[in-house]
Formats: structure tokens, C-alpha cells, sequence
């Protein structure tokens, strides 16, 4: 493990250990805590990093003896409650340890600095303990106005386990996030596709809508996640649910726009709807055509697109192409008739 290199301040220069009389961890810096604690009533203050449970170091003591630090990490140590042993087993994901504290009695749910071990072990990625936890009884839904709950800082760090955990004890899987965001959308947004199906599992709604009205779907399709998009449409989701905002677009024009070829095939296959406009009156050949995109033209006349779609101001692509001069565009119009299969 590698640590920053950190001062002490106003370190005392004989080495009276027995009498440390008062010890208050400030905060957690990772694997660091800072140290206030007094020596014979005078306060000092030390920045102190523990290695594994028998052994302990100062980072740096001004250049004080080294004994000395050494003594002092393992006065701290001692001096640590079992609340804070709880917290810290949590971090070094010592499930062992955190058995035998919690059947000593130790509060499960014990605040350190405002933070559950729960939500110690979901900022740590620590999975197993974090299920162990919830299986213990914890309250999975503690959080303070700092921080979002558990369930959401577990869909954002993409710990599915935890997550199938939290739905299994009834959380649900459609609240909407502080951010207005549903979980998930996030899962397709970001392609966690494992999050996914865990959620879809536990019974989040495939075609629900987020705060920005996009379906997974529609987000899957726009950011190119193939392997998202099928584990959508497996769990029955909406293949031409357009987004409810803005140009209203359908998972279609959505990756026809964005120039996802490989999620216009999949979506093709899939039985949507080729010729389904926006609001403007854009099909998915439009955009295509917007794009200069000749590989997603042809892909959608071979599929059955309608090249004679007028827009909302009553114009076809060809009489756009004509207006353009556009030779090449033409030519691929007129290569393709409706009659294609």
C-alpha cells in the first residue's frame, strides 16, 4: 500500500505512552486517519496510518525516533473502540474479523464520522461485506443529507451484488435517484450490463422513463451497448418507445443518428419500426441522410425504409437531394424502389 508522506504537528518530544488519555479520529484519508489525541492533558496532533492489526506506524514524526513512533501507533491501536475496529475491518474487507466484532456485540449499524459500514463498504467496492452486512440486519437505507443512499451509490459504483442484495430486503428498483435518474437507466447509460439484468431480476420496469424522458432502451441505442440492447429487448422492452422529450426520437432514429450501425442491425432484426418519424417529421432514412451516412442508407432501403417520407415541411429526401445537387445521393435513391425485400 502505497500512503502520502505527512507531518505531525507539535509532536511531544518524550515518550510517555502510558498516559495518552483521549483519542479522536478526524476523518479517513483511504487506508490514512488522522489522529487527535493528548498526552498527559496536552493536546497533539499526529497523522497516523495502520498496516495490518498487529502492527501499526507513524507516517512521519519530524524526525523522531522511530521506536517512539512505533509505540505510539500500537498505544492507538489499543485505544481504538470497537466501533472504530468495526469501521476498519469493514475497509480492509476482513469478513472474519467483522463476524467476530459484530457477535461481540458491537453495533452494526455504528456512525463513524456520519457513515455507516455499510456505506463504508459500498465507497470501498468491498461487495462481500457489503452482502454480509445486509444479510446481518443492517439499515440499508440510512444515509444523511452528505450523502445519497446506499442503493444509489451502489448502482453508481456498478456493485451488482449489493444491489441484488438491497432488492432482495424490498428496496425498489424504480425510486428515482436524487438526481431524477432511475437505476436503470444508469445501468444502460453506462453499460453495466450485469447491474442490468440484476435490476431487471428484481423487477425494475424495462420501459420506465426517466427524468429526461429516455427509456433504457432509447439510451442503450444511442450510446452503441449491443449487449444492453439485447438484454432489454429479452425482458420484452419497447423497441419504438420514442423518448417523451425533446425531438422525440425512437431507439431507431436515436442510433441511426448517432451513427451506431451495429445497433441499427440489431434493432432491425428486432422488428421495429423503419419508418417511424420524430416530431419533425424525420424518419430513420432522414437521418441517416443527414449524416451522409451511405453504409445506414442502404442498410435501411434494403430493410424496407420509405424514401418518399415528406418531413414536416412536406419534403422528401430526393427532393433534398435535388435541391443539394447531390449526384451520389441521387444515384443511391434511385438505386433502391419500395418493392426491395
Amino acid at each position: 500500500m502505497i500512503v502520502p508522506k505527512l507531518g505531525c504537528v507539535n509532536y511531544r518530544s518524550n515518550y510517555d505512552f502510558e498516559n495518552i488519555n483521549a483519542l479522536s479520529p478526524m476523518i479517513y484519508f483511504g487506508s490514512v486517519t488522522i489522529y487527535l489525541f493528548t498526552v498527559s492533558n496536552r493536546p497533539i496532533k499526529v497523522l497516523v496510518a495502520f498496516g495490518d492489526q498487529a502492527t501499526g506506524c507513524v507516517l512521519h514524526c519530524g524526525g523522531q525516533n522511530g521506536w517512539a513512533c512505533s509505540q505510539l501507533a500500537k498505544k492507538l491501536r489499543k485505544m481504538a473502540s470497537g466501533e472504530q475496529h468495526l469501521h476498519l475491518s469493514v475497509r480492509e474487507n476482513d469478513k472474519e474479523k467483522l463476524g467476530e466484532l459484530l457477535g461481540a456485540g458491537v453495533d452494526i449499524n455504528c456512525l463513524f464520522y456520519g457513515w455507516t459500514p455499510l456505506q463504508v463498504a459500498i465507497q470501498e467496492g468491498n461487495e462481500d461485506i457489503g452482502v454480509f452486512l445486509i444479510e446481518k440486519g443492517c439499515d440499508y437505507n440510512f444515509h444523511d443529507r452528505h450523502s445519497v443512499t446506499p442503493f444509489e451509490d451502489a448502482v453508481n459504483r456498478n456493485l451488482s451484488k449489493i444491489v441484488g442484495a438491497l432488492l432482495s430486503k424490498g428496496v425498489k428498483p424504480d425510486e428515482p435517484l436524487s438526481t431524477g435518474n432511475l437505476a436503470i437507466c444508469v445501468a444502460a447509460e453506462k453499460s453495466y450490463k450485469e447491474l442490468l439484468q440484476t435490476l431487471i431480476n428484481g423487477g425494475a420496469t424495462v420501459n420506465s422513463v426517466n427524468n429526461e424522458g429516455a427509456t433504457p432502451l432509447y439510451i442503450a441505442s444511442k450510446e452503441g451497448h449491443n449487449g444492453l440492447i439485447q438484454t432489454l429487448l429479452n425482458a420484452r422492452a419497447n423497441v419504438n418507445m420514442p423518448c417523451e422529450k425533446g425531438e422525440q426520437h425512437t431507439p431507431l432514429i436515436a442510433a441511426t443518428a448517432a451513427e451506431q450501425f451495429d445497433v441499427v442491425k440489431l434493432l432491425l432484426k428486432n422488428n421495429c419500426d423503419i419508418n417511424a418519424p420524430d416530431k419533425d417529421g424525420w424518419t430513420p432514412l432522414w437521418h441517416a441522410y443527414g449524416n451522409n451516412d451511405e453504409d445506414s442508407m442502404k442498410l435501411l432501403l434494403k430493410s424496407g425504409a420509405d424514401k418518399n417520407v415528406r418531413n414536416a415541411d412536406g419534403v422528401t429526401i430526393m427532393d433534398e437531394a435535388k435541391d443539394a445537387d447531390d449526384d451520389s445521393m441521387i444515384e443511391l435513391l434511385q438505386s433502391f424502389s419500395q418493392a426491395w425485400t
